[in-house]
């Protein structure tokens, strides 16, 4: 339970950065070998060792945008998966992908793999565009409090409650959820802490 409390604590924007720096800092280092091997096969690869594009932001950002190794990096550096760039792709075709220098990549199959649209269009199927907007971002960026949008607290929509993360995330704010719904059902919630949460970083580059 300790554990899962200090993991949310750093979880507040400022120190989450902050956290994360050190973090970055130190994996750069312990996965370099796998790194260079990666760009050395044509991976285009970020620096993530200033703690802002770290995966963990990304995913408090935008719920995606990186790939936690479990095997594929290491076929990729051995050359058993090989990488091509967007930026030297022309065209689809019925036999495969037409480079920019002519020359065809044969392909069976060409999977397009283009991400979620995110939780707020899921919010507008479920309950209408009224509500997502009066809502707003759900676990999109930070709101002017330094934490995850819409998440594990009062959002606009009186009885809406959006509960994201793992685990470690569930244990200790599952039961915040739960007094705060009761304090709501007693009219002990005042009206100025059910204001559209504002996002202070939502993308990231």
């Amino acid at each position: 339970v300790l554990v899962d409390f200090r993991f949310n604590a750093d979880g507040v924007y400022p120190l989450l950065v902050k956290a994360l720096h050190g973090y970055q800092q130190a994996v750069a280092e312990w996965d370099k070998d796998i790194l260079e091997r990666l760009e050395a096969v044509g991976m285009k690869l970020e620096d993530v060792r200033d703690g802002e594009h770290s995966w963990i932001m990304k995913f408090y950002r935008n719920g995606g945008g990186y790939y936690l190794n479990i095997g594929a990096s290491d076929i990729i550096a051995d050359g058993g998966i090989k990488v091509i760039q967007s930026d030297d792709l022309d065209t689809l075709t019925a036999e495969g992908a037409r480079m920019n220098d002519g020359s065809l990549v044969p392909a069976d199959v060409i999977v397009m793999a283009t991400g979620y649209e995110g939780r707020q269009t899921e919010l507008e199927a479920l309950f209408g565009e009224e509500v997502a907007e009066r809502v707003g971002p759900v676990g999109r960026g930070f709101d002017t409090e330094g934490e995850w949008t819409n998440v594990w607290k009062p959002t606009a929509q009186k009885g809406l409650w959006f509960m994201l993360g793992g685990v470690n995330n569930a244990r200790p704010n599952s039961q915040l959820v739960a007094l705060n719904i009761k304090a709501e059902l007693e009219g002990l919630v005042p009206p100025k802490f059910r204001g559209a949460q504002q996002s202070l970083a939502t993308s990231t580059s």
